[in-house]
């Protein structure tokens, strides 16, 4: 049966800068020799682990899962993933993804603070602001899931970076 190509990703709310993918490709191609990983930003930029010196990510064929420790903060990135078979590429796989993450955890931790002190939320604009941080939050999923759009997917979370990186301004 031919090689049909596929990937699942995730990433690991426990480590955040961690994205995990899979090959659930299925069938076989023995003519397979190996595999490699692109990960762009709406940039157009690549994101590699520290110390690759290429654009990609070499992904060998004898594993079919792979951690790649390559995000900073959140993004919206499109993976490529190559099969090839020498030097030519045999097959690609290509999908968007919005990985949220940090995001996610720091509103967690606001929530956190809420609980712990619900006055909190009196606070001039900070109920509204955690609000807006959320909507950020589904604007990049939707992004992906409607349109496959790297790069409005980004403009949300760079908005909801932002609050992070200045969260005293904001909370």
């Amino acid at each position: 049966m031919p090689l049909t190509v596929s990937i699942s990703v995730s990433q690991n709310n426990g480590q955040p800068s961690v994205i995990n993918l899979t090959d659930t490709s299925t069938g076989s191609d023995p003519g397979i020799t190996s595999r490699r990983v692109y990960i762009y930003k709406a940039d157009n930029t690549t994101l590699v682990p520290s110390g690759t010196t290429t654009a990609y990510t070499v992904w060998p064929i004898a594993d079919s899962t792979i951690a790649l420790d390559v995000l900073s903060r959140d993004f919206a990135v499109t993976i490529v993933v190559e099969w090839l078979t020498g030097s030519t590429v045999t097959y690609t796989y290509t999908n968007t993804y919005d990985f949220t993450a940090y995001t996610r955890t720091f509103l967690f931790n606001l929530s956190v603070d809420q609980l712990g002190a619900p006055i909190i939320i009196n606070s001039t604009n900070w109920f509204s602001n955690k609000a807006i941080m959320w909507v950020c939050v589904n604007d990049a999923d939707n992004a992906i899931a409607y349109g496959g759009n790297v790069t409005d997917a980004q403009l949300s979370l760079d908005i909801a970076y932002n609050m992070i990186v200045n969260s005293s301004k904001y909370f």
